[in-house]
């Protein structure tokens, strides 16, 4: 069994050019409220805008924190001889390659949308491995891909899954198993992967189990808001637990855009710098 010393993390977040307005909301949400400074790693998977852009843009929301900035098409042809074509696969499968790239025994992947809503440590964080969501169903395609991996990976559909959200608590060790396996070149060729199955598989065999009771630090929203969904804002606003909510640019565009904001500036966001990021993505 291998041993994993749990301790401040690093995150990850992979991202690419149409997701610019909500990953400089995360890069302020981060500035804004984590009480010890963080090594960001970002991971751009596509190309539409320069890494030099790239840079340019995030850096000043880092006035703490470090932003360590990757050029993901690069690191996937490197590192697996080729990137897929679908952007979504390949999002996938950086998340799992940047165990080779974080110093720290664990690391926090995010996805864009995933914004910081309260303070927090990272040396505290409420999960120390998965992100505590199960999931009892599956669409067809993911129930594919597990009896996919299975068959070709010889370890065992033990049924114990966590629902594949964002933010989740990813062991190095564990994802750098999924490399050293060849479990992620396989990803890379099937046509439908999850890496949180090829995950969980691996932490299971290695005997690194997930919480049995804990609770959802992020609050979603997917989908465009509607009225139910705001009036709840209060209540995650007052829940200590909710530290983060995950605002798709969905969201963002949408009518109601101008109340979410409002929230997010009461909650301690810059109102010009929350204003801008809005802007910028409804146009």
């Amino acid at each position: 069994m291998l041993e994993c010393s749990l301790g401040p993390m690093e995150i990850v977040t992979v991202t690419y050019s149409a997701d610019l307005p909500t990953m400089l909301l995360q890069a302020h949400s981060l500035d804004a409220f984590a009480i010890t400074a963080v090594t960001h790693h970002v991971y751009i998977e596509d190309t539409e805008i320069s890494m030099q852009d790239w840079h340019q843009a995030l850096l000043p929301y880092y006035t703490r924190n470090q932003l360590v900035l990757h050029d993901g098409n690069a690191l996937l042809r490197s590192r697996l001889g080729e990137a897929n074509w679908c952007g979504w696969v390949n999002q996938q499968l950086l998340k799992l390659l940047s165990a080779r790239d974080v110093s720290s025994a664990r690391y926090l992947v995010l996805d864009s949308k995933n914004l910081f809503i309260k303070p927090f440590d990272i040396s505290d964080w409420p999960l120390d491995h998965g992100n505590g969501l199960a999931r009892d169903s599956w669409q067809d395609r993911m129930e594919q891909f597990i009896e996919d991996f299975t068959e070709f990976s010889g370890l065992p559909n033990t049924g114990n899954w966590l629902h594949p959200l964002t933010p989740w608590v990813m062991h190095t060790d564990v994802a750098k198993t999924c490399f050293d396996r060849g479990y992620v070149h396989y990803m890379l060729q099937h046509p439908v992967p999850y890496e949180f199955v090829v995950y969980t598989s691996v932490a299971n065999e290695l005997a690194r189990p997930f919480p049995k009771t804990a609770f959802d630090v992020c609050a979603k929203f997917h989908v465009p808001p509607k009225l139910k969904k705001l009036s709840q804002l209060a209540e995650i606003s007052a829940d200590p637990q909710q530290l983060m909510i995950s605002l798709h640019n969905r969201v963002i565009r949408s009518p109601r855009s101008d109340q979410t904001a409002d929230w997010l500036c009461d909650l301690g966001l810059d109102r010009d710098i929350v204003s801008a990021r809005m802007n910028i993505a409804v146009e």
